[in-house]
C-alpha cells in the first residue's frame, strides 16, 4: 500500500521542485498532511531557503553528507534508500549481487543512529555476520558492534547489533527501547520460525529492511506472513542499471 510519503516523493521526482500547496492540490491531500510528510523526512526532502517555498529531494552527496557516511552513495542507493524512508521505514530492498546492498543498510543504521533509535542486524549465516561487522566497525569507528554468537550472555547491551537468529536467541536487547530498527539480509533466506520464534515478539523493533537479490518466498505461508510484517517491495538495482552506473561489467 502506497503511503502519503512515497505519493509525495514520486511526485517531486516526476515533476521538480514542488510547493506543499501544490503537492496537495496534486495528491488530494490536506495542506497540513503534506508539511507533516516533507517536515518528518528531512532525509528525503529539502527545505525551501527563506523567501521560497518550493521542496525538492536530498541529492546523493547532501544526503551521504547529512547521515555523516565517509563515502557516497550510488544513485541507485540514494533512489531506493529515501523510497524506504518515504514508505515509513517499512519495506524490502531488491538489488542485483554485488551492487551495494549493504551500503543501503548502512544509511539506514546512520539515519537511525541520528534519531538515537538502535539497530538489530540479522544474518543468515557466520560468514555474512562477519562481512557486516567489519563494515559496521568501518563504517561507525569507535561504535561497539554487539556481536553476541556464541556468548552465553542473557542480555545484550549494545545500540547495533549483528547476529544470527541463532546466536540472538531469546536475549534481551536492553538498548532497545520504544523503538528499535530491524535490517535483515539475504531475507529469503531466514524460514517464518526464525521471524515468530525470535523477532516478532519483540514490540520494540518498529522499523524494518529487507535486503535480498531475489525477492520472493519460499513457500505460500512466508508470503503471508512476512510480506505484511516487512512491507511492500521497493525496487533497487537491476543487473542492467549495475552495468550502466558501472557497478558490474558487461556480461562476456
Amino acid at each position: 500500500m502506497q503511503t502519503l510519503g512515497d505519493s509525495v516523493l514520486g511526485e517531486i521526482t516526476r515533476v521538480g521542485p514542488l510547493t506543499s500547496v501544490e503537492l496537495a492540490e496534486r495528491l488530494s491531500q490536506t495542506v497540513t498532511a503534506v508539511q507533516k510528510v516533507l517536515l518528518d523526512n528531512d532525509q528525503v526532502f529539502v527545505q525551501p531557503p527563506e523567501g521560497a517555498d518550493e521542496w525538492r529531494v536530498v541529492s546523493s552527496d547532501d544526503l551521504s553528507h547529512r547521515l555523516g557516511m565517509n563515502r557516497p552513495l550510488r544513485p541507485w542507493q540514494v533512489e531506493a534508500f529515501q523510497k524506504w524512508l518515504a514508505a515509513g521505514r517499512s519495506g524490502v530492498i531488491e538489488a542485483v549481487t554485488g551492487a551495494g546492498k549493504t551500503d543501503v543498510g548502512i544509511a539506514a543504521i546512520a539515519e537511525a543512529r541520528h534519531r538515537g533509535v538502535p539497530t538489530l542486524v540479522l544474518a543468515p549465516d557466520r560468514d555474512l555476520v562477519d562481512h557486516w561487522r567489519s563494515t559496521l566497525e568501518a563504517a561507525f569507528p569507535g561504535v561497539e558492534i554487539g556481536a553476541p554468537d556464541g556468548s552465553k550472555a542473557l542480555a545484550i547491551r549494545e545500540q547495533v547489533v549483528v547476529t544470527t537468529v541463532a546466536g540472538l536467541g531469546k536475549r534481551h536487547l536492553t538498548a532497545f527501547r520504544d523503538a528499535g530498527l530491524l535490517v535483515v539480509d539475504e531475507i529469503q533466506r531466514l524460514g517464518v520460525a526464525d521471524y515468530t520464534d525470535v523477532v516478532f515478539p519483540r514490540q520494540e523493533i518498529t522499523e524494518r529492511l529487507g535486503l535480498t537479490a531475489s525477492y520472493e518466498w519460499s513457500n505460500p505461508q512466508a508470503e503471508r506472513i512476512l510480506r505484511p510484517y516487512f512491507g511492500g517491495l521497493i525496487e533497487g538495482c537491476d543487473y542492467r542499471r549495475a552495468v550502466d552506473e558501472e557497478i558490474l561489467g558487461e556480461p562476456l
